[in-house]
């Protein structure tokens, strides 16, 4: 059982780490430059820069719904990582969502007054949780000893776990459209080149299961999918990190978009804005990966009675998967394809920005996950709504982001723009409060050249 626990724990602590979206506070700026490519891929296109390198840019996140986990404790503690957590009331099913986002060297460069172009190295990896059932997690934690589930039933309709890293190469184009002083469109696009570096996935349909002790499982049918290739399989197995930095040197490749426009409305300046409007589509595309079959299967459930003892002693999820092949008389199992291709984290973004007065606006931006619910081999973003005031200046911005996280709840963020550098949370009071108990957690940094344009 204690595999069966190191899994649980495994799984916990990597869902609970970090998880990163935009660069909230900052890329809503008129003065993002490069940033502002995350919110748009119009933006491109600016009156501010002639052009603006960003250098070693870092943003780091989590949010869960499941449990959390006081600062001392996560620190100071000692013994079980279970024990030290306070399981969250609600509802039945846990969403976790882990990313971080490596800018190596990104930027834009203005070609007069109507066209931009853009440029980015970036390292990536997105893991997500949805619909896993808490009461298994607890279960699993326990080695399947707590009598406290013994007797119970569950179904699962729809549940997965994934992830995915990968190298990201990207050029921009954006150009105006028309403008008639008061009225202002622009478009603009980004393709990425996409590089493997390592993914996994669990993905459970019409699940159905009740414990009855700790050996044994009950009532078991429905379908499992799971997978991933060699390189993060072998982190899981504890066989070392993925290899992010072997730049073009290795693994398979795929493609991704961006695409968007932005329409902005000028009463009194020729440049400057009252109210910008956009609408964007983000990475739209897939990595290929290749399979490793000692490790990767769709199983079915032949026998309904379902002897946990059969796992005794694995190490490595390649052990889990012979032990599923050579038993027919449990499991009907198809190991597919030896390539797969992982669906990117999609995602539409809607944005409106409003000037005040001169120096300070108010913004919303909304970022809406897109994927296809039957497709296993898949990552995906988390839903969020923004409503960000800010103090934004050529030199000098300060924001105060109010958002809504899925699975997150309400946040109060802060960013912080100073010249060549930025930074900034999303949830700056969870990360503050002295001694508070942490759910989610949000943090980025950057560094930046800027040459601006004299905008009158």
């Amino acid at each position: 059982m204690k595999k069966i626990k190191l899994i649980a724990l495994i799984f916990t602590v990597l869902l609970c780490e970090i998880q990163a979206q935009h660069y909230t506070g900052v890329a809503e700026s008129h003065y993002a430059g490069y940033l502002g490519l995350d919110i748009n891929p119009a933006n491109v296109v600016t009156p501010y820069f002639k052009t603006d390198i960003n250098l070693l840019t870092y943003n780091l996140s989590f949010v869960n719904d499941y449990a959390t986990l006081r600062w001392d404790s996560l620190a100071n503690g000692t013994g079980d990582f279970f024990d030290r957590l306070s399981y969250k009331n609600g509802t039945n099913e846990a969403n976790l969502a882990f990313n971080g986002e490596l800018t190596l060297l990104g930027g834009i460069v203005s070609i007069g007054d109507k066209m931009g172009v853009g440029f980015g190295i970036k390292s990536r990896f997105l893991l997500n949780a949805r619909g896993i059932n808490k009461d298994l997690i607890r279960m699993s934690a326990s080695g399947l000893e707590d009598s406290t589930f013994y007797g119970s039933s569950y179904t699962d309709d729809y549940s997965y776990l994934s992830a995915m890293a990968w190298n990201e190469y990207s050029v921009a184009f954006g150009a105006e459209v028309f403008n008639t002083g008061k009225h202002y469109l622009k478009v603009g696009g980004a393709l990425k080149l996409l590089q493997s570096v390592g993914s996994f996935y669990v993905h459970a349909k019409d699940i159905s299961y009740a414990f009855y002790n700790a050996d044994t499982i009950l009532n078991a049918s429905g379908q499992i999918s799971f997978g991933g290739n060699e390189a993060m399989l072998d982190m899981f197995n504890g066989k070392g990190m993925p290899d992010f930095y072997n730049q073009f040197g290795g693994g398979n490749f795929g493609f991704a978009a961006d695409f968007g426009a932005v329409y902005e409305y000028r009463p009194d300046s020729e440049k400057e804005y009252k109210l910008k409007a956009g609408l964007s589509f983000h990475d739209i595309g897939f990595v290929s990966y290749k399979k490793d079959l000692t490790s990767s299967n769709t199983i079915t459930f032949k026998n309904s009675t379902f002897n946990i003892n059969m796992f005794d002693g694995i190490e490595d999820l390649s052990e889990i998967n012979k032990i599923i092949i050579q038993d027919t008389s449990q499991f009907n199992h198809n190991q597919g394809e030896e390539n797969y291709l992982m669906q990117t984290p999609s995602r539409m973004n809607l944005f409106v920005d409003y000037k005040v007065v001169k120096g300070f606006y108010v913004s919303f931006l909304s970022e809406i996950s897109l994927f296809d619910r039957n497709n296993p081999h898949k990552i995906v973003g988390i839903n969020s709504f923004e409503l960000t005031p800010r103090y934004d200046f050529k030199w000098f911005g300060f924001s105060l982001p109010i958002s809504y996280v899925q699975n997150s709840g309400f946040n109060l963020g802060l960013g912080l723009r100073v010249g060549p550098v930025f930074a900034g949370s999303s949830n700056l009071i969870d990360l503050v409060r002295a001694g508070n108990e942490i759910d989610k957690f949000n943090v980025y940094f950057g560094f930046r050249i800027p040459l601006y344009k004299s905008v009158e």
